[in-house]
């Protein structure tokens, strides 16, 4: 699944994605996480989020993608942004909360849990995951040509992933483009 490392793809996702406003979903972290903490965004993409979170906290962005992050980096001198692999999380860096929004559910399911629990060993005690997924009853959908995969999940199977290592803060759906068709996750490390 190399959608996001062909330069025309990025471009035509930047496009489609330019006017989505995700402020409403970086303030509900403020419930759980004190202003100057740091916080590692996997799959920043063009960096939307990642400048609105760094108004409040110490960030650091991420993506599989280079193109992403050198057209982020050719514009944003202020902000950090690192090639990590969402699933093995290849940094030794700590983390006060790993932000995701809509990216781990381009991952397989086993590559899912794999991140979720690799993710741990990158979060400082007490540190957190903030994510949103798409919801739906588990299935695994291959769009675009072959090239993105979309895996949906329903609340008990996140419970079941995580309840081991992580406690639950928050587990509940809300609204993107139908109704209930996403699930925002905010977990506590244990």
């Amino acid at each position: 699944m190399d959608f996001f490392k062909n330069k025309e793809n990025v471009d035509k996702y930047i496009e489609m994605v330019k006017d989505y406003d995700g402020t409403w979903l970086i303030n509900k972290i403020d419930d759980y996480l004190e202003k100057e903490c740091s916080l590692l965004e996997l799959g920043m993409g063009p960096g939307t989020d990642l400048q609105i979170l760094s108004r409040k906290y110490k960030v650091v962005g991420s993506d599989n993608s280079s193109i992403f992050i050198e057209k982020f980096n050719k514009k944003n001198t202020g902000i950090e942004a690192i090639y990590i692999d969402a699933k093995e999380m290849n940094t030794d860096r700590k983390f006060d909360c790993i932000y995701s929004n809509k990216v781990l559910h381009h991952l397989k399911k086993s590559e899912f849990i794999e991140s979720i629990k690799n993710q741990n060993k990158n979060l400082n005690q007490d540190g957190i995951i903030f994510m949103t997924l798409w919801r739906g009853e588990y299935r695994d959908e291959i769009m675009f040509d072959g090239e993105v995969r979309f895996t949906y999940y329903l609340e008990s199977d996140i419970k079941e992933i995580v309840e081991k290592d992580y406690n639950i803060l928050c587990l509940e759906t809300y609204n993107e483009c139908d109704k209930n068709d996403s699930l925002l996750v905010v977990l506590r490390k244990k």
